[in-house]
C-alpha cells in the first residue's frame, strides 16, 4: 500500500514541478478524466470474432483517453481562461 502511495505522490509532484496550469479548464478536465478512469476502474471491452474479447482498461485505457481529449478539446488562448 505504501508503495502505490509513494508512486502516485511521485506522480502528483512530478506533474506539478513541470508548471502544468491548473486554472487552464482544458488542462484541469484531461487531468480529471484520466484520474477518475485510473482510479475508478475503468473497463472498455472490444469483441474481436466470436471467442475473442480484448479489454482496455486502467492505465491504457486513461492514457489513451488523455490524449484522444488532448487532441479533441480546443487549446485554450492565452487571453482566454
Amino acid at each position: 500500500m505504501l508503495l502505490y502511495g509513494l508512486i502516485a505522490t511521485s506522480g502528483l509532484r512530478t506533474i506539478v514541478e513541470s508548471g502544468v496550469d491548473y486554472k487552464d479548464k482544458r488542462n484541469l478536465t484531461i487531468s480529471s478524466v484520466i484520474l477518475v478512469i485510473v482510479i475508478g476502474g475503468g473497463l472498455l471491452p472490444f469483441q474481436v470474432g466470436k471467442d475473442f474479447t480484448f479489454s482496455l482498461g486502467g492505465i491504457a485505457l486513461a492514457t489513451v483517453v488523455g490524449i484522444l481529449l488532448n487532441l479533441i478539446l480546443p487549446k485554450t488562448v492565452d487571453g482566454e481562461k
